[in-house]
């Protein structure tokens, strides 16, 4: 069932002034959102002559809200980047993560994400020299910002 309609003719009643404004952009991914998989939207035939089969695929949304479509973005995000990056390099892997009410707040204030990894990268970084200079105190320990290279979701879309 599909209760877009009704959520949208509610919506400035009940959740205008909590969330802000539904705007256009959207209402846009929410509609994409539900055309995925239509057939009526479009679709490519596949057709194979030896076996005489024809395969026929509806298009997909490519809504960042839609799970399936989101998921082979992810995919194939990853597998450009694993080419991008060099495999010999030692590293670690860490993740970022607010408590709920915390991201709450940060969503009803805007937040951009962006901001948040930049943050999290610089807080990360103070730390791990902290660390560093009271376990090792005899040695000088310096990181320049050119060996400090965050990966944010801008540097790795480009």
């Amino acid at each position: 069932m599909n209760h877009w309609e009704e959520f949208r003719r509610i919506y400035n009643t009940r959740f205008l002034s909590k969330y802000g404004e539904l705007s256009d952009g959207k209402i846009e991914e929410v509609e994409k959102l539900l055309g995925c998989g239509n057939f009526q939207n479009g679709f490519q035939r596949y057709s194979c002559e030896e076996c005489d089969v024809n395969l026929i695929v509806p298009f997909s949304c490519k809504s960042r809200l839609c799970l399936s479509c989101y998921r082979k973005k992810l995919f194939g995000w990853s597998v450009n980047l694993s080419h991008i990056l060099n495999i010999d390099l030692r590293h670690i892997h860490i993740t970022f993560t607010i408590p709920g009410t915390v991201s709450n707040i940060l969503l009803q204030r805007r937040g951009e994400v962006e901001d948040m990894i930049s943050v999290a990268a610089e807080v990360y970084k103070k730390e791990l020299i902290k660390f560093a200079k009271l376990k090792f105190k005899k040695e000088e320990i310096t990181i320049s910002d050119k060996d400090w290279l965050p990966l944010s979701p801008r540097t790795a879309s480009s």
